[in-house]
């Protein structure tokens, strides 16, 4: 443009010398004609200055746009690696069950969560309930109800300063659920020692791992098991875990117990049956109840004792059995003695009987020191009692020191025992009316 502008101007010039002297006879004509021309020309070159600050301000702008546009796309992509980030962000959730039992322990994303309470309730099974404070977890993914035990809460390692409420899930947190003891005499209003605690892991890991495997594979009600059956019975009826204690019996057990002829049944074969009935959530049918009282009519056993008093039966034999008690099945050992002890108890009480036996307590086993502690449930005494110490240690503390497996978590009969001869169904029967005792303040019989 600058140029053309210039050239123009020289044409105009050349022309106007051309003809000067021609035109020297209108000299005020030409004049003005020149100055007007002059005036275009510095008009046109003013215009073209205008043009060039134009065209360097509109540069100016279009690199400012430019820049704003960089910074827009590099936001944009920041923006997405944000969202990326969020969308992949994960968080790891722990549920910890009362005998030290990892139930879940999964890596969640955080999109998928809009709140703790949320993702508990619909994926993990949480129960709970609302107070003044808001969600109170009862259990989480079938974790043990037990009164002396709450679900506590820990984020990243440090017990949290909310409620399941106030929890808010960020990329990295780890929740932790877990079943601890809130009465303890370490916390400094509680009741219960490091014993007392392990009592209770040991019960519920028996019936949670043991017990319920045996219940899922045997095939006949005449065992053993229906001593586990009534201590589980007894539990169940005094509030503790309903879910934990209900067992689950294989097909081939429900088919034996259905299959039963009543008519047929006799001695020991009564109270395994009802037990086993009751197991199943099943009452004593008529044909039952009239078969035993027929065969009580003219002899009874203390191992009948529960059935009798559970379902009402009176007989001169029964009486006969308290009147006479202790009777000669109490000589048989320790652990036949205690047995006939608490069976009878159902009826009567023997002052002064329980401390002769445990006089002669045999601490070498496992499972004859634990039953001592049927006896006492019954009586309502304190097993801790110092009066029942050997060298400085109560009965609980002996058989945790000496025969349990933290590991495996069971107590050994004998302390050379290997996983073939662990616990038996006695020993947690015993520790069952242990805790209930403890837990109630009350005398209690597991077969009542």
């Amino acid at each position: 443009m600058k140029k053309t502008l210039t050239r123009i101007a020289a044409c105009l010039l050349a022309v106007l010398m051309l003809f000067g002297t021609v035109a020297c006879s209108s000299g005020n004509t030409f004049t003005e004609e020149l100055d007007s021309l002059k005036e275009s020309v510095d008009k046109l070159i003013e215009e073209n200055e205008e043009l060039k600050k134009q065209a360097i301000e509109a540069k100016e702008e279009i690199a400012k746009q430019q820049a704003a546009l960089e910074a827009l796309k590099k936001d944009s992509e920041e923006s997405d690696k944000q969202l990326e980030t969020i969308l992949k962000s994960q968080y790891q959730l722990k549920v910890v069950d009362l005998d030290g039992e990892v139930l879940v322990s999964d890596t969640l994303y955080c999109r998928d969560s809009i709140s703790l309470v949320d993702t508990l309730t619909n994926d993990y099974g949480m129960v709970s309930y609302e107070s003044q404070y808001g969600t109170t977890i009862v259990s989480v993914s079938g974790s043990i109800v037990d009164p002396n035990y709450y679900v506590s809460i820990t984020e990243n390692g440090k017990y949290a300063d909310v409620g399941v409420d106030g929890l808010v899930i960020d990329a990295g947190d780890i929740f932790e659920f877990k079943v601890e003891c809130w009465n303890t005499v370490e916390s400094g209003y509680g009741t219960m020692d490091k014993y007392d605690v392990l009592v209770d892991k040991a019960i519920y890991s028996y019936i949670k791992n043991t017990l319920s495997e045996q219940a899922a594979t045997a095939t006949s009600y005449t065992g053993s098991l229906y001593w586990d059956q009534a201590a589980v019975t007894f539990m169940a009826s005094k509030g503790y875990d309903a879910s934990i204690f209900k067992l689950e019996y294989s097909d081939a057990f429900k088919n034996a117990v259905s299959s039963a002829d009543v008519s047929a049944l006799s001695g020991n074969d009564f109270m395994k049956y009802y037990y086993a009935q009751k197991s199943l959530g099943n009452a004593p049918s008529d044909e039952f109840k009239s078969a035993f009282n027929t065969a009580i009519a003219s002899t009874c056993t203390e191992w009948l004792l529960p059935v009798a008093k559970a379902i009402g039966s009176d007989s001169d034999s029964i009486d006969t059995l308290i009147a006479s008690a202790p009777s000669t099945s109490m000589q048989w050992g320790p652990d036949m003695s205690i047995w006939s002890y608490v069976l009878l108890g159902l009826y009567a009480d023997y002052d002064g009987y329980i401390s002769t036996y445990t006089s002669q307590l045999d601490w070498g086993n496992g499972t004859s020191t634990a039953l001592v502690l049927l006896a006492m449930a019954k009586d309502g005494i304190n097993a801790r009692s110092a009066e029942y110490e050997k060298d400085g240690k109560d009965i609980i503390e002996v058989l945790f020191d000496t025969y349990y497996d933290e590991e495996l978590g069971l107590i050994k009969v004998y302390t050379t025992d290997t996983d073939a001869n662990f616990s038996t169904n006695q020993i947690y029967a015993s520790l069952m009316a242990y805790k209930a005792c403890r837990d109630t303040g009350a005398a209690v019989n597991i077969f009542a």
